[in-house]
């Protein structure tokens, strides 16, 4: 008999420690993805008027860079916009445009990244069929896999005079643009 309690008061010892482990588990997932949204922030793309074209949607990389998580169209029409390289209010640097940040958005004319940008995200501005130019920074390293995919206007992408650090163009980055007629490659 006392063999067969002191079984069952270790096989409960054994169930609560795991449950108190399983617990605190999941509040640190609570707690991170709390966190995680929390730092998500947005940033207006105004023209030369002061008119806001776009918000841009960003989350913090760190505790200086940010990484451009979507864009929602702000106007009726079709536009340009220029993503600044430091973000006003936050004075995070942008490093990055995450997967999918402007697919499908159609209002997109043309886009000129910052100096600071060193990836492209998968499938980040597929289907911005509108979009027929894209100027690439010379510290873009990577073009994610169909970042492009669909951009059936776009006929120019212009990487920057200087030498560009590109080493990886993703599977289908620009499959579908169908009126691509210019794309100058760095060495």
């Amino acid at each position: 008999m006392k063999k067969l309690l002191a079984a069952l008061l270790s096989l409960l010892l054994i169930c609560s420690v795991c449950s108190l482990v399983a617990c605190s588990k999941e509040d640190e997932d609570i707690e991170g993805a709390i966190t995680n949204y929390a730092e998500t922030t947005t940033y207006d793309i105004k023209d030369t008027y002061g008119k806001v074209l776009g918000t841009l949607s960003y989350k913090a990389k760190g505790t200086d860079y940010a990484i451009i998580t979507g864009y929602t169209p702000r106007v009726s029409g079709l536009h340009s916009i220029t993503i600044p390289e430091i973000l006003p209010g936050s004075e995070r640097t942008v490093v990055e445009i995450g997967d999918e940040a402007f697919s499908a958005c159609t209002t997109l004319v043309s886009v000129t990244l910052p100096d600071t940008v060193e990836a492209i995200g998968d499938w980040a501005f597929s289907l911005c069929s509108s979009m027929y130019q894209i100027k690439l920074p010379a510290n873009v390293e990577t073009i994610g896999k169909g970042a492009f995919v669909g951009c059936e206007a776009l006929t120019i992408v212009n990487f920057a005079p200087q030498k560009a650090l590109l080493t990886e163009i993703g599977d289908y980055a620009f499959n579908g643009c169908s009126a691509l007629t210019t794309i100058t490659l760095p060495e």
